[in-house]
């Protein structure tokens, strides 16, 4: 079964165009524009495998969304991107600095992957 990949990104473009690549890889995606959509794939979904995350989405969400997230799948590995900095929260995961090439992200992804 391909691995299933929850990407948050709020630059709707650039979400399809994320997932036309995800998916050309072999994985599963599920897009999500903001933190409502993202919550509520975490919730309907049983295996998320990595969640792809823009730290801009995080940041003006009012809930904890990386909270959630975390809480509703423990198991999911995660990479962090953004076209301003590194998340000062998650200074061990991996991140993403926009822009970035595809091979790039596809790297970040097979290693959070443990591939």
């Amino acid at each position: 079964m391909s691995p299933t990949v929850l990407l948050i990104e709020d630059d709707k473009p650039l979400l399809g165009l994320l997932g036309l690549a995800i998916e050309g890889w072999g994985h599963r995606v599920l897009p999500a524009a903001g933190a409502e959509e993202a919550t509520r794939a975490a919730a309907e979904e049983e295996q998320i495998d990595l969640m792809l995350v823009d730290v801009s989405v995080i940041e003006r969400s009012e809930d904890d969304l990386l909270g959630l997230l975390r809480a509703a799948h423990p198991e999911s590995s995660r990479v962090f991107m953004s076209g301003f900095r590194p998340p000062q929260a998650q200074p061990d995961e991996p991140f993403l600095l926009k822009p970035f090439s595809l091979d790039a992200l596809e790297e970040a992804m097979r290693a959070a992957l443990g591939g």
